[in-house]
């Protein structure tokens, strides 16, 4: 991980300038984002994002991008990205890219034998339970298992 004291530098005086683009750049990529995200106070981070995302720089630009390179780099960083990042789309109510980021945790705990962190993955399934309709949060935890998928909540 970088130093916290490098990620404030690089990040204070972008946002001071009011380089959008660039912080966003910044904030999106998975070693400066770790840092602040777990140093700092993550709301401060997510403060950033929501101030970026009213200016038209939403994470949900740039973080595919920062992933992506981690993807093909297999890089280790890669499930712990994954996990923190699920917050940022969690706190900003996108469930649809918080459910694709899960299930690729969940996959690469399976395919590691990492069972923490699939129990973990599993775990902030269950929390979108309350929050999607029945039949839709059972279909996913039935493609992650890969069973066959049921074509309604009552299908079994």
């Amino acid at each position: 991980m970088i130093p916290l004291r490098l990620a404030r530098e690089l990040t204070y005086p972008l946002e001071k300038a009011g380089e959008n683009d660039r912080l966003a750049r910044a904030l999106a990529s998975v070693p400066v984002f770790r840092v602040l995200y777990l140093c700092e106070t993550n709301s401060d981070v997510l403060t950033l994002w929501q101030q970026l995302a009213a200016r038209g720089h939403e994470p949900e630009k740039y973080y595919p991008v920062s992933l992506d390179v981690l993807r093909k780099s297999d890089s280790p960083l890669l499930p712990d990205a994954l996990q923190n990042v699920v917050g940022v789309f969690e706190t900003r109510g996108n469930w649809d890219i918080r459910m694709e980021l899960l299930t690729e945790l969940l996959a690469w705990a399976e395919t590691h034998e990492d069972q923490k962190r699939a129990m973990q993955a599993l775990a902030r399934y269950t929390s979108l339970y309350s929050r999607i309709p029945k039949f839709e949060f059972c279909k996913r935890i039935t493609e992650l298992k890969g069973k066959r998928i049921p074509m309604s909540a009552d299908d079994d």
